[in-house]
């Protein structure tokens, strides 16, 4: 069934989103950041005809957190032809995948499954070369350059020796396909790299093109790979909430502890939202707010089987 909305449609009900959303006050950000505004709020929507809607705040850049799982995963999926593979070495819903009790879920700072797919990509003992493999994709597909946060990563390295992140690896035998120190190292230097909303917008509507940067005017990867990420966003969603995430909103996305979200919906868009006050999930309380309502008010979903003509 086909449906058709207009950009005005969207640029309405994005505006409604976001002034309904930045009435509230709840959440309070994250502690392992510093010097943060917690007013900052952003909403920024990129249609994949390349027509971009930003709100507010959508130039500030903060972490992507456990966002930098897309494009580690997608460097992963473009070294292999079976995308089953890439999603077997991610170990997607599959559990532990430890060498022992699988039961035993591996407790470390960064995520553990995130640090299996940076360990995942070839080459294996090169992490400069994983790095600029997995940067590079992130700068074609959306356009512009991120930065990294120099003084989060250093933080973050802290939190990840003082918690012995390594030695609680290999304790419960969590299988890596490198070793643990770079790859735990190359994660959360991926986790730190600080992007704004527009860029992230633009970022996903890449995706939602199948690959197509809908602003650089280029193929940037298979177009194949494309759903199997919207695959793997939707699975592994905002932080400790993929399922009620998905019921609210009909959009696969992924969050950061920063207060960034993204999400795609295919075919269609990318929405990112920005705000600093999280909740105790480490999930924005705007962001999260404003898309669901824009998702929501414009009755859209990945999984309702309408074809959106814009």
């Amino acid at each position: 069934m086909e449906r058709k909305i207009t950009p005005d449609d969207i640029r309405k009900s994005a505006n409604e989103a976001f002034e309904k959303a930045k009435a509230m006050n709840e959440g309070t950000p994250d502690a392992r950041l510093d010097g943060v505004d917690p007013e900052k709020f952003g909403l920024s929507i990129t249609l994949v005809d390349g027509t971009i809607i930003n709100i507010g705040d959508t130039d500030t850049r903060a972490a992507i957190g456990g966002i930098a799982r897309i494009p580690a995963l997608l460097a992963l999926m473009q070294q292999t032809d079976n995308p089953v593979e890439a999603a077997e070495k991610s170990d997607v819903g599959a559990g532990c995948g430890c060498k022992r009790d699988r039961s035993i879920k591996p407790r470390i700072p960064v995520g553990a499954y995130s640090v299996r797919i940076v360990s995942a990509i070839e080459p294996n003992g090169d992490p400069d070369s994983k790095w600029n493999e997995i940067i590079n994709g992130m700068i074609s597909a959306m356009g512009s350059t991120p930065v990294l946060d120099d003084a989060l990563y250093k933080k973050l390295t802290k939190i990840n020796i003082d918690s012995n992140a390594e030695d609680v690896l290999a304790d419960i035998g969590f299988y890596l396909y490198d070793d643990a120190a770079p790859s735990i190292d190359l994660y959360t230097r991926l986790t730190s790299i600080c992007a704004s909303a527009s860029q992230l917008s633009a970022y996903g509507a890449t995706i939602a093109a199948g690959g197509y940067s809908p602003t650089a005017k280029t193929q940037v990867f298979d177009s194949s790979i494309a759903p199997r990420i919207v695959a793997s966003m939707a699975a592994k969603g905002p932080h400790r909430a993929s399922y009620l995430w998905l019921v609210g909103t009909g959009l696969p996305a992924r969050s950061s502890f920063s207060g960034m979200i993204v999400g795609v919906l295919p075919g269609v868009l990318s929405i990112a939202a920005y705000s600093p006050r999280v909740n105790d999930s480490g999930i924005s309380v705007r962001g999260a707010a404003a898309i669901e309502h824009f998702m929501n008010s414009l009755h859209l979903s990945a999984f309702s089987g309408e074809h959106i003509i814009i």
